[in-house]
Formats: C-alpha cells, structure tokens, sequence
C-alpha cells in the first residue's frame, strides 16, 4: 500500500515463548490474545504481534491501522480478513469476526501481507455478506443443526409452534440440542421460505418457524427484501426482520408493503 504505515499498539506479557522469527511461519504477524499467546479465533483476539519474545517477557501487539499478518489461504485484494488456526489469517466463514481487510495487493497462502485492522469494534460476518451485529446466543433445547433461517423461541429454545406464536429470533447458526446457537431479531437477514414469496410483501411466521406471507389477522414479522429462490418455497431469501415489536395485520396495507 502507498503512503505512510500507521498503527496502535499495546504490551502484553508473553505466556508462552514466542521466539520464531521466520517470516510466514514463525510467531511475528500472527494473531495473539490478551493472555499473551497465539489465538485461532477473532473473538479472543487482541491484536497481531509485532515483536519476539520468551514466555512472560513483554510482547508489542498492533491492535489498530496498517501493519503485516500471515495468510492462511488465499486472500483476494481488499478481503476481509478472520482469524483461523494458528494465529493465521483467513477468508471470513459465516459467524467469523472480521478483524480488518487485506490490501489492495492480493496474498497467497502463507504470504506475509499488508492489512488494514481494528480489533476493538470487530463485525461478524455470515453468508451473502449479511452482518451479524446484533446476534446474540442462546441455548437450543431442540436439534436446530439444520435451522439456518427458521424463526425460534429463545426461551423453548425450540422451533415457532403455530401462526399465533410471537418468535423471539431467526437462527443464524444452529447447534444441536444442548449447544449454543446464534439468533437475530432485528435488521437484514436470511430466512426460510415456508411459500412463495413475493419481493416487498410483509411476512409472517406458519408453524415449524417457515417465514410465508402475511395476511390479514397474522402477526407481522418483517418484510420481504427479495423474491424466494426460483419464486419458490424451500429456500432462504433476504429479509428486513423487527421481531422485538411485531404487529397484527388489520388492514390490506399491513400485508403488502410497508
């Protein structure tokens, strides 16, 4: 990148040696948490380290601005960057932190490249480049491994019984019972298709947590952002969600457009 590197750091005490200097395999550029050792997750990241070290000697971790990682994978030019194994930088999967994006010069796998972060106020990211600020978890108390876009109650944990139910979120990542999954309930999203869904009409939720089309008497959950896949019901599409204050449709314009 042109013009002048910039970036803000703290110090840490190093919890394990980190003494591997060698570039794009040893420990300098690689992602470290506050406990002062290399991490493999976004969300237990402080920042990426600068400086070598022997266990519980201080270590210098750039946290803000432009400075080096390691590429995982490869990295397209200005790619948002995740944290994966190892400290390693990688392409974002749904659910991942984003901690920065790479530069505008593309970075192959092992490369030691250029970023530019800000590990303080880091999104996640989900699938169709969908933020994920605004998730929160829970406790699924039914198998919801597969309930990416179904509507939920966060107190069953368990799938939306019937029309007249009010849901509490949209899963964005399931787990089975006893795990803990991610909710959203307000914002864009994808949900799950229950019927044929037309492009701008208001939703509600059927039963089994199907997102199908409002009618007059249903409670409103959200608009329609996109037609479903093909123009058939089934898949996921994109969808504008306020299940913290639904309403119950009364008139014809409650269940077209808003």
């Amino acid at each position: 990148m042109s013009g002048e590197k910039t970036w803000c750091g703290l110090t840490l005490l190093s919890a394990s040696p980190l003494l591997n200097s060698t570039y794009g395999t040893g420990h300098l550029f690689k992602a470290v948490g506050r406990n002062g050792d290399i991490v493999a997750t976004g969300s237990s990241a402080a920042g990426i380290l600068q400086t070598n070290a022997d266990s519980g000697r201080p270590i210098s971790v750039a946290w803000h601005g432009e400075f080096q990682y390691v590429a995982a994978v490869a990295i397209v030019a200005g790619g948002k960057l995740a944290i994966t194994t190892s400290g390693y930088l990688t392409n974002p999967a749904s659910g991942d932190v984003v901690v920065g994006w790479n530069s505008e010069i593309a970075a192959g796998s092992g490369d030691v490249a250029r970023g530019i972060f800000d590990f303080a106020t880091p999104p996640r990211w989900a699938v169709q480049s969908i933020n994920l600020d605004g998730t929160f978890t829970f406790a699924a108390a039914a198998d919801l491994s597969a309930a990416t876009g179904f509507a939920v109650h966060i107190s069953s944990g368990d799938y939306v019984g019937n029309l007249i139910q009010q849901p509490d979120a949209v899963v964005i990542t399931g787990t089975v019972s006893g795990g803990t999954s991610i909710g959203k309930g307000l914002g864009v999203t994808q949900v799950r298709a229950g019927d044929v869904i037309v492009n701008g009409r208001n939703l509600t939720v059927a039963a089994s947590g199907w997102f199908i089309q409002a009618t007059s008497g249903t409670l409103v959950a959200g608009k329609a952002l996109a037609a479903s896949a093909a123009g058939n019901s089934g898949g996921l599409f994109n969808a504008m969600l306020n299940l913290a204050t639904p309403h119950w449709a009364s008139t014809s314009a409650d269940v077209t457009l808003f």
